[in-house]
């Protein structure tokens, strides 16, 4: 069987005490196309969220690549870059 074409969208430094994660990053990611999952990075040791997520989306058979799937995303959402001196 072969496997659904898919691309994916690693996000970090989310806020570990909200209370609906997934929910959150659902309502903000699905305008860009149908998400298939959403991974949760956790702690293996203690369970806990560590800020680091994983949004797959289903991709169309229209879409030629997946890579301009995920260059399209990156041109709407705004990237914060902290610098620390």
């Amino acid at each position: 069987q072969k496997a659904e074409p898919s691309a994916s969208i690693y996000l970090s430094k989310l806020p570990c005490r909200e209370k609906d994660l997934t929910a959150v990053i659902h309502s903000l990611f699905e305008s860009y196309g149908t998400i298939r999952k959403i991974h949760l990075y956790r702690n293996k040791e203690t369970g806990e969220l560590k800020g680091d997520a994983l949004v797959v989306y289903e991709l169309d058979k229209s879409v030629i690549s997946g890579d301009n799937f995920v260059q399209s995303i990156c041109q709407q959402v705004s990237v914060s870059v902290h610098v620390r001196q």
